[in-house]
């Protein structure tokens, strides 16, 4: 069964684009519910207000809502999918491990290099400050991440899969994302959930964060 933003993300993608009051009507649910999953959905850049409308009567003028561009699909699926059989199937094994050590080493300086700089929350802790810097390059980079502290290891999770497009003929990307951590933050990962539903049906991936490879400071 879809969850009520599946349905609103159904309903605009359908109809290019809707207000509050289409959608209340249209899902048969409150206009004060429908605002509430809207906030959720543009807070994970799901959607965006691209305009208003005259409202009925007196009121004030609505707001219209789209889904984001990167929501609105294209083919570069379609293209590394095209990419990666034209290139891997002439690298050795251990040729392949290399080349994705090597595009992970080259993603991972670009989200850092484009990631804007935070204050840390924390200076005690070298392993919390770096867990919230990493998981502000990587919201930059639209994996919508997040960590939670652990009795026994803290956990990273990802909200979103850049990759859900060639993940299913490519699921090595999967190793590409635990490196891409692993060299922001300067600690061992291992996965432990893969496109797993969290309780509102929403897709994550979660990675268990192992002892610090390098002092950090």
């Amino acid at each position: 069964m879809k969850t009520a933003r599946q349905r609103i993300l159904d309903f605009i993608q359908n109809h290019r684009a809707a207000t509050v009051a289409e959608l209340s009507q249209a899902l048969q649910s409150s206009s004060s519910n429908i605002r509430h999953h809207l906030s959720i959905l543009q807070e994970q850049g799901a959607i965006e207000v691209i305009g208003e409308r005259p409202a009925d009567g007196r009121g004030r003028p609505m707001k219209v809502f789209a889904l984001a561009e990167r929501y609105r699909g294209n083919n570069l699926g379609l293209l590394v999918n095209a990419l990666l059989e034209e290139l891997l199937p002439g690298l050795a094994n251990g040729e392949r491990q290399m080349f994705y050590r090597r595009l992970a080493e080259r993603m991972a300086e670009k989200i850092r290099r484009t990631a804007q700089p935070i204050a840390a929350k924390t200076s005690s802790d070298h392993l919390t400050r770096r867990l919230y810097e990493t998981v502000q390059q990587l919201s930059a980079a639209h994996y919508q991440a997040r960590w939670e502290a652990r009795s026994d290891a803290p956990r990273l999770i990802l909200g979103h899969c850049p990759y859900a497009a060639i993940l299913g003929a490519h699921p090595e990307f999967c190793m590409v994302d635990a490196l891409i951590i692993e060299m922001l933050l300067g600690a061992g990962v291992e996965q432990t959930r893969r496109l797993a539903r969290d309780e509102h049906g929403l897709r994550y991936c979660r990675f268990r964060v192992r002892k610090p490879t390098r002092p950090v400071g």
